[in-house]
Order: structure tokens, then C-alpha cells, then sequence
């Protein structure tokens, strides 16, 4: 079964996705911050993180980079699932698979 970490730092997102991913057969670990991602994911390594980026005690830029240092950990995708959507921010998520973008754009 491919497992997916989750890490935001609001509960509801968290549980939207594991419920969304669990039903598709998919085995889930969530963590609200940044370090604790990480850590879930050297400790047992996912197939997939799905990571906000504006969490607490680490960022999602923060757990980019230190993935990026580890050998084994830089190889796993990951997807931003963030309301950031500034150029500059979007190009400093550097490493990602793919990014999501939450809420609507409301400019034509």
C-alpha cells in the first residue's frame, strides 16, 4: 500500500485529505508543523508528502530544504497544497513535484 504524509498545520485540511486518500487506499501519517513532518518522514519514509507551506515550527520552505540535504528523503515527491501564490514564493518552493493552489482567483 503507498503511503502519503499530510502536513498542514490546520486540522480540518489534514483530515479532508487523509479521509479523501484512506477511501483510494492509501495509508496516511498527518503532522501539523513542518519539524514534525520531517521527522515522521525519516522515520518512516512515505511515497508522497502533501505539505502546506505557512505551518508553524518549520515551514514548508524550511522542510524543502532539509529534505533536500538528506539522500534518501529527497528522492520522495512532494506536492505544495498552499494559498501562497506570489511568483517569487511559488519559484522558492524549489524540489517540489507539483503545486496546488487553494482558494479562487478572483482577477481576470
Amino acid at each position: 500500500m503507498k503511503k502519503v504524509l499530510i502536513a498542514d498545520d490546520k486540522y480540518e485540511n489534514n483530515y479532508i485529505l487523509e479521509q479523501l486518500l484512506q477511501s483510494s487506499g492509501f495509508e496516511t501519517k498527518t503532522a501539523e508543523n513542518g519539524m514534525d513532518a520531517l521527522n515522521l518522514a525519516l522515520i518512516e519514509p512515505p511515497d508522497l508528502i502533501i505539505s502546506d507551506i505557512l505551518m508553524p515550527v518549520m515551514d514548508g520552505f524550511q522542510v524543502l530544504e532539509e529534505m533536500g540535504r538528506d539522500p534518501q528523503l529527497k528522492k520522495i515527491p512532494v506536492w505544495v497544497l498552499s494559498n501562497l501564490g506570489q511568483k517569487d514564493e511559488v519559484e522558492r518552493a524549489i524540489g517540489i513535484s507539483k503545486r496546488i493552489q487553494r482558494g479562487l482567483n478572483t482577477k481576470a
